[in-house]
């Protein structure tokens, strides 16, 4: 292993979420912020700790990670407990200064970590005891929450607002049913290839949602109800039984044959325009059991 690479496996969440970060150091003037340690393992408060070092490696490792065993709230609950040095440390400010710029660092590289009532967490301590102990070094950190909170806003606007799409590839013109306004609009009058487009855009909407730190408490947590991630596979299951109930509510045999054939088609122009996420729940749909068994009745 290098030795110049901090190193931090065997990863658990432990009951010291809950324990003042102080409270687990043995030695307080035994603490050591300018000389880095390799670390191998250690508890949800040590590794925090270990962020003050000062080891630009452990520190990106740390804020890529950290999500898959603790979560942005306990780690501003621990950095927030660090800033407020016990008082028999020496060079209190020392620590506060490594926090204080840890704070402006985790905000700009990992700004989809801080919803909007963590943003106000770190905002109000920041407003409210950073910029007393240092008032001109503390805009830095006060511009990029701002900052954050303006892209907060922003992203918000964009998710609500139709998708913009670029000049030079304009999107094909929406094939419209003659009967659109009709009250008996079903949707056998709406074309298969606007009906795979349809699919695609909310696809995609939902995708474009999902930031980096819910894929990663998603893989590492196994957790099916994370924000973004949990709809898809909840709208997945909704398709596929979409496609089942639809079929097996058409009345008669060649009723469910041409609906059988419509939904094949829509899933020819699904393949066409990749997106494969819709297309393997129309997929999953065809191959349930009962549907299996009207494709044998009906010989298709």
């Amino acid at each position: 292993v290098d030795p110049e690479v901090q190193i931090a496996d065997h990863l658990h969440k432990t009951e010291t979420e809950d324990q003042n970060i102080w409270d687990e150091v043995p030695n307080y003037e035994s603490l050591q912020i300018e000389q880095s340690i390799i670390l191998r393992t250690g508890t949800v408060n040590q590794l925090i700790l270990n962020l003050i070092n000062g080891d630009e490696n452990f520190k990106n490792a740390f804020l890529d990670t950290y999500i898959s065993f603790t979560s942005p709230d306990v780690l501003l609950k621990k950095l927030i407990q660090i800033y407020n040095v016990p008082e028999r440390m020496e060079h209190p400010e020392r620590i506060q200064c490594r926090i204080r710029d840890l704070l402006g660092y985790w905000v700009e590289r990992c700004p989809w970590d801080f919803s909007d009532k963590l943003i106000s967490t770190l905002n109000s301590f920041v407003e409210g005891t950073v910029s007393k102990h240092f008032r001109t070094k503390s805009i830095p950190l006060r511009e990029s929450i701002a900052f954050l909170m303006m892209m907060k806003l922003k992203k918000q606007m964009d998710l609500d607002a139709p998708f913009k799409y670029d000049d030079k590839d304009p999107p094909p013109s929406p094939i419209v049913p003659r009967n659109i306004f009709s009250p008996s609009l079903s949707l056998t009058d709406i074309d298969e290839l606007e009906i795979a487009r349809q699919l695609t855009i909310i696809e995609f909407n939902k995708l474009r949602a999902i930031t980096p730190s819910d894929a990663l408490r998603y893989v590492a947590r196994e957790d099916d109800h994370v924000s973004g991630i949990g709809d898809i596979g909840e709208r997945a299951r909704l398709m596929s039984l979409w496609v089942r109930h639809t079929i097996l509510s058409c009345n008669d045999p060649k009723s469910r044959t041409r609906q059988f054939e419509r939904f094949v088609n829509v899933a020819k122009h699904l393949n066409d325009l990749k997106n494969f996420q819709t297309l393997f729940a129309l997929m999953d749909g065809f191959t349930d059991t009962s549907l299996q068994n009207e494709r044998e009745k009906l010989n298709i």
